[in-house]
């Protein structure tokens, strides 16, 4: 269950958009989902294990294995939106820099005036998080 709640209150941030929150989430996450990955684990190797289970438990366990697969399918899509966004940024700006790197006059490194710098020489740097 705690992986579970891990992924709903990530899915939670990223439709608000807060990186920072998502960010701060990312240990928590890794830790609920190694903690996970470890009783499934548990759980398989013991293969008589869902027999002896009652049939409350056994209908509790996939009622949460099935909430976990839709939080966990809806993470994926929040997440490929989300970069999805960040392309489309990175792409504006990459545009806008060629589009002024072509109207600008630049000075070659033996100090002699280029008119124009092609756009294939011309690069970019993100040097902040997003």
């Amino acid at each position: 269950e705690l992986f579970d709640e891990v992924l709903a209150e990530e899915n939670e941030l990223l439709r608000r958009q807060d990186a920072p929150g998502v960010a701060l989430l990312q240990e928590r996450k890794q830790a609920a989902s190694k903690l996970y990955q470890e009783r499934l684990r548990t759980v398989l190797k013991a293969g008589d294990a869902g027999k002896q289970l009652t049939r409350e438990q056994r209908e509790r366990t996939l009622a949460l294995a099935k909430r976990l697969d839709e939080r966990a399918a809806e993470n994926a899509v929040l997440l490929r939106a989300v970069m999805h966004s960040i392309e489309r940024v990175f792409a504006a700006i990459n545009t806008a820099v060629q589009k002024k790197t072509h109207r600008e006059v630049h000075y070659s490194k033996a100090g002699l005036v280029q008119s124009v710098v092609p756009a294939s020489r011309a690069s970019v740097a993100f040097n902040s998080t997003v």
